[in-house]
C-alpha cells in the first residue's frame, strides 16, 4: 500500500528536482519578516522558513473586510483596505517605504510590481539591498490609510506583535533592530486549520480513496504557504 501512496503522491503532485544547494541571491534582504494577521495556528511550522522571521496579531480577527480586536489602528487600517493578504511592503535601511505590491498566484515573487506599475520587486531589492541606496521618495504628509501605496515615502507604522513564543514586541523594534533594508509579507493561515505530516498520516492510509483524501488535504495546507515557500525559493534558494 505504501507503494500505492507514494505513487499517487508522484502523479499528483510536481516535486522539485533535487540539486545542489545554491548561493543566496545578491539582492535577497538578510532577513524577511512574515506578518501574520490573527493568532498563530498551533500545526503551522515556522522551521521550514528559515530565511522568514515570523510575528503575529492574536487579537486580531478579520474576514470579509470586517475587523475587530486590537491594535486599532490595525482593525482601521484592514476595514479601510490599506492593508492587506499576500501584500509586499520593501523598507529601505531607515525603515522607510521603498516598494508595496501584491503577490498574485503563478507570478514569481521577483516579478510583483508596486501598484503604479514601474518598478519590480526585484530591480527595488537591487537598488535597496545590493547598491546599498535609499527610498526614492520620503515623504512628510500624513499618511491616508486606505490605499496600500500611501505607505511609500512613509515609515512603517509601529504597533505591537507577538513571537510563536508569546514575546511581545514592536514593528518599530524588529524594523530597527540594525541599519539593513527589510522585506515583509502579510500573511494569514486560518486558526483551526490542521498542517500534517504526509508520510504519518500515510502510515493509516488503508486504500486508495485515502491516499487521495489525504494528498488533497497536503494540497491545501501548501495553497497556505505557497507564499512563503516562494519567498524562500527565489530569494534564498532554499
Amino acid at each position: 500500500m505504501k507503494k500505492l501512496v507514494f505513487l499517487l503522491l508522484g502523479l499528483t503532485l510536481m516535486f522539485p528536482v533535487l540539486s545542489p544547494a545554491l548561493a543566496i541571491m545578491p539582492f535577497a534582504p538578510e532577513r524577511t519578516i512574515g506578518l501574520h494577521l490573527g493568532a498563530k495556528n498551533q500545526t503551522f511550522d515556522e522551521s521550514k522558513y528559515p530565511d522568514i522571521d515570523f510575528y503575529y496579531l492574536p487579537k486580531v480577527k478579520w474576514s470579509y473586510n470586517k475587523a475587530s480586536g486590537t491594535p486599532e489602528v490595525v482593525v482601521s487600517w484592514l476595514e479601510k483596505k490599506g492593508l492587506s493578504l499576500n501584500e509586499m511592503v520593501l523598507l529601505d535601511k531607515n525603515g522607510i517605504v521603498d516598494f508595496t505590491g501584491f503577490l498574485a498566484p503563478g507570478k514569481k515573487v521577483t516579478e510583483v510590481h508596486d501598484l503604479g506599475f514601474l518598478y519590480t520587486l526585484e530591480e527595488r531589492l537591487k537598488r535597496l539591498v545590493e547598491e546599498g541606496r535609499e527610498a526614492k521618495k520620503v515623504s512628510d504628509k500624513p499618511m491616508k490609510w486606505d490605499w496600500v501605496s500611501d505607505l511609500e515615502g512613509h515609515k512603517f507604522p509601529s504597533f505591537e506583535v507577538v513571537t510563536s513564543t508569546g514575546e511581545v514586541t514592536t514593528t518599530s523594534a524588529i524594523i530597527g533592530r540594525d541599519d539593513k533594508p527589510k522585506l515583509m509579507i502579510v500573511f494569514m493561515i486560518p486558526y483551526n486549520y490542521k498542517f500534517q505530516d504526509v508520510e504519518k498520516h500515510m502510515e493509516d492510509v488503508a486504500d486508495p480513496l485515502q491516499a487521495l483524501s489525504a494528498i488533497a488535504q497536503m494540497e491545501t495546507g501548501d495553497s497556505h504557504t505557497a507564499y512563503l515557500k516562494s519567498i524562500e525559493e527565489e530569494l534564498y534558494n532554499r
